[in-house]
């Protein structure tokens, strides 16, 4: 197995257009019937994620969450080339997720000043899989 040169990348306004690019591009282009989620299920209502299943507005809705700071994660870099993706965020921050928190009875109460992150998903690039990337 040949060594990879792997960054990771925190994600930011200004790697919007990477971000952009893997989902476009890359990250489905295994499972073309995935590709309009643009990583937004863990942002969206149950309501909203089950409407809104356009692409285009949803790959417009995940711009817009990365340039005010509500999407975060990380990309995995290979020769300036987004190969992978993390989305990773603070808990409360997922609604789909607190929302099916509340209706099981699970950790319901949040305390402030106590930071839970939560991985809501992690995609690798269909050529980088089972190469140590994750």
């Amino acid at each position: 197995m040949e060594k990879q040169s792997i960054e990771i990348r925190k994600l930011t306004p200004e790697l919007c257009g990477d971000w952009v690019k893997f989902f476009d591009d890359i990250a489905f282009k295994d499972h073309e019937d995935w590709a309009f989620c643009y990583c937004l299920e863990g942002h969206l209502d149950r309501k909203t994620q089950e409407e809104w299943t356009n692409s285009m507005e949803r790959r417009q809705k995940a711009m817009e969450l990365i340039q005010n700071g509500e999407m975060q994660g990380y990309l995995a870099y290979e020769d300036g080339i987004v190969i992978g993706w993390c989305n990773v965020n603070d808990r409360k921050n997922y609604r789909y997720l607190m929302t099916m928190f509340e209706e099981i009875g699970y950790q319901t109460e949040q305390d402030d000043n106590l930071k839970i992150k939560s991985i809501f998903c992690f995609l690798v690039d269909p050529q980088y899989r089972g190469r140590g990337v994750a």
